[in-house]
C-alpha cells in the first residue's frame, strides 16, 4: 500500500504537498467553504500521497476507474447529520500522523478504515437516495 512505503520511508519530506492539501481541506472545513474545494482538496491529497510515493501514474489509473465510487463519496459528504467531511479531515491526520511515526501497520490500518467509510453507509446512501441506485 502506498501509505505504507511512505511510512518506511526515512524521507518525510516528500510528505510536504499532501500535508498542504490536507491543511486547505481543513480550512475549507472550519470556514464552511464550498462544496467542491473540499472535494478537490481531499481528491489532492490522495493524489500528493501517490506523487510521493512515485506512483502517480497508479494514482491516474484509480481515478479513472473510481467515477462510481466518487459519485457514492459525494452523496456521503453532503449528509450533515453524519458529519462525513470533519471524518474525513480527522482520518487524513491520522493517516499523516503514522506515516510521520513511520508506524507502517497503523498507516494502513488509518488509510483502510478511511476507504471503507463511505461504502459501510452504502445501505444509508440506498435508502436516503434510491434514485441513484436504480
Amino acid at each position: 500500500e502506498i501509505v505504507a512505503l511512505l511510512a518506511a520511508d526515512p524521507d518525510k519530506s516528500r510528505l510536504a504537498p499532501a500535508e498542504e492539501a490536507h491543511e486547505s481541506l481543513k480550512s475549507v472545513l472550519q470556514q464552511g467553504g464550498p462544496f467542491e474545494e473540499f472535494t478537490q482538496f481531499d481528491k489532492e491529497f490522495h493524489r500528493n500521497l501517490y506523487v510521493a510515493a512515485d506512483m502517480a501514474k497508479l494514482y491516474d489509473l484509480v481515478n479513472a476507474r473510481s467515477g462510481q465510487l466518487d459519485r457514492i463519496r459525494r452523496l456521503h459528504l453532503q449528509l450533515k447529520e453524519e458529519n462525513k467531511s470533519t471524518q474525513v479531515v480527522n482520518d487524513h491526520t491520522r493517516i499523516l500522523d503514522a506515516i510521520r511515526a513511520s508506524d507502517l501497520e497503523a498507516a494502513k490500518a488509518a488509510m483502510r478504515e478511511h476507504l471503507s467509510g463511505t461504502l459501510k453507509r452504502l445501505d444509508v446512501l440506498r435508502a436516503r437516495f434510491p434514485d441513484f441506485f436504480a
